[in-house]
């Protein structure tokens, strides 16, 4: 029986949106897309004629990296770290393995936590490196990126270069994930591994040098889908973004479109991107004016051309494809969507693709269709709505329908699955305490989400010990109770033996501070001796000098006794504090040199080096556990809102999980 809130949700859709017709859109079919099958299952049962269409979005960028990678191929699988991969970004080419997610522990949460971690990474670049990615790296997870030609579309990816790259990611996407199951259960995941990446080879095989990554995706999404349901799915269309948004003037009139008008009208243009640079800002996202003049919250794809921001003038229509724009002349302003598909279809031909940039794609498509989210995707439709409010607060009708959220209870959903268990990766095998041995995953079911609790106060608890002696503790209790008592031992007897060379040393402190207190009452002295010296020059030798000047015989003998009083009295003084400063000086450096030799005792220095060795190896355990305790608070609720399909029928072969999730899964409505 499905959840209530499914029922609630397909009765409010029936009454809303009767058409009953969803969009489910991905990038990657090796993700998350697929689960929604859930879905399709669910409306088989309650609403059997609504259609879903699902999509492959094709029209983004294929991936984003700042990432120094060689050139000697055209395509890379990379894992994602803090590090040298920090800006990786690749959803059309991504997967995580069984148990694995895209969350990176970061070096700000480490020091958050008050773990030293650039003292601890060293100044070796190369060190540093291996330090980075053994612990910053998202477990379990890599992308495919592009070393040259970045702002390629997903559309645009031949498969030629690329595929052989996709196979080796799946290669070690696929045995990360066997050898995450006990022995019993690797056999049939293996024979799902074999299924994909067959289909995946067959493909490549019979298909074009033309063959995209998005026909790719097109022919694997159905496949997928059937694998989940265990039949192949009715009422289900498969499509992509550079089809579904296809934009000409036989297409321009669906309703899909409407919603460019608003922005192409001069009576709502104004309204429309003043609500939509409100609704992006602070949202990480540009406002229209970072574009340039004239730039609307939509871009232009042209397959083959590329992909930019459209901005639309009384005189002239620009598209912003890199590297240099292309502007279209008009004989007359384009004012709504079927002008300006018109005009785009006699510059570019019939393969035009109009899509909203984020913010206005949601208002595109839930014009037209039913979009269904799972829980935590698309996280900026509170922006979308707000743009939306502020159009129709200004009196323009905007009609949308509502967005289905899904919300999966992934790991919960294993509790009545038998036989399958977990060979849980070193993180989670920590967290859960399992000591290596296999997890049913019945019994992963039932602690996932305390464990994830208990870690949480674990991270909390970490970031309180800021004494050595507090985490030396701690790590008692913790990790190997008898290695780390014996380190706070180790490391009481040695702040023992530096506090008692420091009490053998404490004499050096009174003569320190006598020496000082000395040189500053030189100090003193001579900082008056040079005022007084200064108001005699002032007041009787420069006088004299001057009336000396004009030939005063008197002034010249009495200038000679001036000068003398002043050399006698001041100068010579003045010398001889600089001698016994100077003395003093390095009577104390003597000193301060007597002490150090006092403290640097072989006893002293062992010491210190003993210390210094502990505080690193606390530091460090200390780093491990904040590592296990992050994969694990991040990674567990993450993937448990979004599942990689393929992971379902590699651990559970007779599709009990996939129902268990369908029987449980949460339906709710979210309006724009």
């Amino acid at each position: 029986m499905p959840h209530p809130s499914v029922d609630h949700t397909i009765d409010s859709l029936r009454r809303i949106a009767p058409s009953g017709t969803f969009l489910a859109l991905g990038q990657t079919v090796f993700w998350d897309e697929p689960v929604k099958a859930v879905w399709r299952r669910i409306l088989d049962r309650e609403w059997p004629s609504a259609q879903l269409v699902a999509g492959i979005h094709d029209t983004d960028y294929f991936a984003k990296t700042t990432a120094h990678v060689p050139d000697d191929q055209d395509f890379l699988a990379l894992a994602h770290d803090d590090g040298a991969t920090r800006g990786l970004w690749s959803a059309a080419g991504e997967l995580s393995t069984l148990l694995g997610s895209e969350d990176l522990p970061t070096r700000s949460f480490y020091e958050s936590l008050g773990v030293p971690f650039d003292k601890l990474a060293g100044r070796d670049s190369s060190l540093r490196r291996a330090f980075f990615a053994e612990y910053t790296s998202a477990y379990g997870w890599r992308g495919i990126v592009q070393t040259i030609g970045q702002n390629q579309i997903s559309h645009d990816v031949k498969l030629e270069k690329f595929v052989p790259v996709l196979l080796s990611l799946l290669d070690w996407g696929f045995d990360q994930s066997i050898s995450c199951l006990d022995e019993l259960s690797q056999a049939n995941a293996r024979e799902v591994a074999e299924k994909i990446r067959g289909w995946v080879t067959g493909f490549f095989e019979s298909c074009s040098d033309e063959c995209t990554l998005s026909d790719l995706y097109r022919s694997l999404l159905p496949k997928l889908y059937e694998l989940l349901l265990d039949f192949e799915p009715s009422n289900f269309l498969v499509t992509s973004t550079t089809s579904l948004l296809r934009f000409t003037p036989e297409t321009a009139s669906l309703k899909r479109f409407a919603f460019v008008n608003h922005f192409l009208n001069p009576d709502t243009r104004l309204i429309a991107t003043s609500a939509y640079n409100r609704a992006v800002t602070g949202g990480g996202m540009y406002a229209l004016d970072h574009f340039g003049a004239d730039a609307l919250p939509f871009d232009i794809v042209v397959p083959g051309k590329g992909r930019g921001t459209l901005h639309v003038a009384s005189h002239q229509i620009t598209v912003d494809f890199q590297p240099l724009p292309l502007a279209i002349g008009l004989s007359e302003p384009v004012t709504d969507v079927s002008k300006l598909a018109t005009v785009l279809q006699q510059q570019f031909g019939e393969n035009v693709v109009l899509v909203g940039k984020a913010v206005s794609l949601i208002s595109m498509l839930s014009a037209e269709f039913i979009v269904v989210f799972h829980e935590s995707a698309s996280g900026y439709t509170d922006r979308t709505l707000a743009m939306n409010n502020e159009i129709r607060a200004a009196g323009v009708e905007v009609v949308l329908n509502p967005i289905v959220r899904l919300q999966y209870q992934t790991w919960d959903s294993l509790a009545s699955v038998h036989g399958p268990k977990f060979m849980l990766p070193s993180h989670l095998a920590s967290t859960f305490e399992t000591a290596g041995n296999p997890l049913p995953v019945s019994e992963f079911a039932k602690k996932w989400r305390q464990t994830v609790a208990s870690q949480q106060a674990e991270l909390t608890n970490l970031s309180t010990l800021r004494s050595q002696r507090h985490l030396l503790s701690y790590l008692i209790k913790a990790k190997d109770s008898t290695l780390w008592a014996s380190r706070l031992a180790e490391f009481e007897e040695s702040i023992h033996t530096i506090a008692s060379n420091y009490a053998a040393t404490a004499k050096y402190q009174s003569a320190f501070k006598e020496i000082r207190n000395v040189i500053q009452q030189l100090k003193t002295a001579r900082q008056s001796l040079e005022t007084l010296s200064g108001d005699h020059f002032r007041n009787r030798v420069r006088p004299l000098r001057e009336a000396a000047a004009t030939g005063d015989q008197d002034a010249q003998a009495e200038l000679l006794v001036a000068e003398h009083e002043r050399r006698v009295v001041f100068i010579e003084a003045l010398h001889e504090l600089s001698i016994k400063k100077r003395f003093l000086k390095a009577r104390l450096k003597a000193a301060m040199a007597d002490k150090r030799a006092a403290e640097r005792t072989p006893e002293v220095q062992s010491a210190s080096e003993k210390i210094a060795s502990i505080v690193k190896e606390a530091n460090l355990a200390k780093l491990s556990i904040a590592r296990d305790g992050y994969l694990t608070v991040h990674g567990l609720p993450h993937t448990n809102s979004r599942p990689t399909a393929w992971w379902l029928p590699m651990v559970d072969s007779t599709g009990a999980w996939f129902d268990n999730i369908t029987d449980s899964v949460e339906a709710s409505l979210e309006y724009v």
